[in-house]
């Protein structure tokens, strides 16, 4: 049961993560141009969500405890603080 929460916790980390560095350059959050550090910013959330995603593969494949509470705690507080630096984006 936790192989399939952590697959599904890992997909929807990469889908995260794509869609930041899909939309970086060209609009995100219907934004039509962010800053140069904005998008130097989102990139950096693009990775922590691809770091997070691969420890989430990981947990799902060990089942280890350490490695699935660092795969949540990396991806809650990368989307915690991104969530916090969207109304930054907007006043941009």
């Amino acid at each position: 049961m936790f192989r399939i929460i952590f697959i599904i916790f890992a997909v929807i980390l990469f889908t995260l993560a794509y869609y930041i560095r899909t939309h970086q350059r060209r609009g995100f959050l219907g934004i039509p141009k962010l800053a140069e550090a904005a998008q130097r910013e989102l990139g950096r959330f693009a990775v922590l969500f691809v770091i997070a995603g691969v420890l989430a593969v990981a947990a799902a494949i060990f089942l280890t405890g350490w490695l699935e509470a660092l795969a949540l705690i990396i991806g809650a507080l990368a989307a915690g603080i991104l969530g916090l630096r969207v109304p930054h984006y907007l006043a941009d």
